[in-house]
């Protein structure tokens, strides 16, 4: 309580305003829907084993999935009427939210099972008091608790595989539970699971804070308020069915059974279902899409400067011959980056060419392949130029567009200019030591880039007076 309070209290003056010019009310239609929809989908996977699944349940249980499509259908007519559904169905036209969604399910399902039938197990099965029991999943929140921070360090190595190490990282724990419990059965001493709880732990903490991020990263930011609701709530229906569906599997291989090793076997069957939850959450984080600024190779990417200097010379050396995905996959990077720049680089000519060499920074290992390509090259055709030419005629279009409306001289050549705008942006960290002997700082000091930046905006508005002089002649 005194947490919720606070984080309500520091909302209040830290979070910025949510103005809505409209008055929409609430999609009560939508809320009936949903609540009746899984409420029918829950309840018999709760009580349906204990009741002897009498035909009204199975009719409820059936129902439930009509009543979910008629909730679909429901939400886009109300928001096409210009309503404020409870669920916004545009947003599923996102790769990333609508890929990420069933896996926030499926996490959920396995992380709550997991807690439910293991309590039940420690408690029930072996007579574990609460303390106890709270104590043998201490190493499950360790792991929990330190992968939950390293977590956000790995996003730039690994990107979304975070959660593709986290789910089988705890899979494979989940599965040394199961085979622990199987083995030991009524003699199982707390310490006994604390390797593969800690293992658990340490996955699920990966899998658990980048995902609400990973899911909504490929949303407008207006968006994102909605995107992280659906995801929570997502969450939450996860939990209940995960809750119900692996309780459903325990209660099922327990039968009539009440002693600890009818309990460990019961666990020892349900425990796979929540690894087989998190390896199917795995397999779908590949139809994600790459995060930005993700490395496709990573250990190539954080290598030391020799190293991938060594692998890109060796692709050069040998015609392509070696290290040929290697280059594919650095081209695909920068063509996502270069690309992503010409639709976020300001109009501005001296801004525009202050923010390209500020986003040159990032291009470190493309820089050292073009310098060794150069030397083997020369002016020849090099390798996958086909896929490269298009990056560089949109980089052009820069250009021309910014001459059309007056901020570059019409009468000078947009590819001349885009090359001056390439060596302005790429030189001084291109060739480091030419710009320390000739500045006395290297590329990195915060005084050179400082003065940098001041003259590349000092050469832009002196483009655009140019260019405005000739105008209004």
């Amino acid at each position: 309580m005194p947490l919720g309070v606070g984080a309500i209290a520091a909302a209040t003056f830290i979070l910025p305003k949510d103005e809505h010019r409209d008055a929409v009310g609430l999609d009560w239609g939508g809320v009936a829907l949903l609540t009746t929809g899984l409420f029918l989908l829950v309840v018999p996977l709760l009580e349906g084993r204990d009741l002897g699944w009498p035909l009204w349940m199975i009719a409820c249980f059936v129902a439930a999935f009509p009543l979910f499509g008629l909730f679909v259908l429901y939400e886009r007519r109300f928001g096409s009427r210009g309503g404020r559904p409870l669920v916004r169905m545009e947003l599923f036209a996102c790769r990333s939210f609508s890929a990420g969604v069933p896996i926030a399910a499926l996490f959920m399902a396995a992380y709550a099972g997991y807690l439910f039938t293991l309590a039940l197990y420690l408690q029930v099965g072996l007579g574990f008091s609460p303390l106890r029991s709270g104590l043998t999943y201490t190493p499950s929140s360790i792991g929990f608790f330190a992968t939950s921070l390293l977590a956000p360090r790995l996003i730039p190595l690994l990107g979304r595989h975070v959660l593709t190490v986290g789910y089988v990282l705890a899979a494979f724990g989940l599965a040394a539970a199961a085979t622990t419990v199987h083995a030991a059965g009524a003699n199982l001493a707390g310490f006994d699971l604390a390797p593969s709880l800690l293992l658990v732990g340490m996955g699920l903490g990966f899998g658990m804070s980048p995902l609400v991020g990973t899911v909504i990263t490929g949303l407008a930011p207006e968006e994102a308020g909605a995107g992280a609701g659906i995801v929570t709530t997502t969450l939450q229906v996860g939990m209940a069915l995960g809750v119900a569906l692996i309780s459903l599997v325990f209660f099922a291989r327990l039968g009539t059974g009440n002693s600890p090793v009818d309990y460990a076997n019961a666990l020892a069957t349900s425990l796979p279902v929540s690894c087989a939850l998190l390896l199917v959450a795995a397999y779908l984080v590949r139809r994600l899409p790459r995060t930005p600024f993700e490395a496709s190779n990573a250990l190539i990417e954080r290598l030391p400067g020799w190293s991938s200097g060594f692998a890109y010379s060796m692709f050069l050396m040998t015609g392509g011959r070696l290290g040929d995905r290697l280059v594919q996959d650095m081209t695909a990077r920068t063509a996502d980056r270069r690309l992503r720049r010409t639709r976020e680089a300001p109009l501005a000519s001296g801004d525009f060419l202050a923010f390209n060499f500020r986003a040159s920074e990032t291009d470190g290992a493309w820089r050292h392949y073009l310098m060794r390509e150069a030397l083997v090259f020369g002016n020849r055709s090099v390798p996958h130029e086909a896929e490269r030419r298009p990056i560089v005629e949109a980089q052009v279009k820069e250009v021309r567009d910014r001459q059309a409306m007056g901020l570059f001289p019409g009468d000078l050549d947009a590819a001349q200019l885009r090359l001056m705008s390439f060596a302005l942006a790429g030189y001084p960290r291109l060739l480091p030591q030419v710009t320390r002997l000739t500045t006395g700082m290297t590329p990195e000091d915060p005084r050179f880039v400082a003065g940098w930046e001041a003259l590349l905006r000092e050469i832009g508005e002196s483009l655009e007076r140019v260019s405005q002089a000739k105008q209004a002649v």
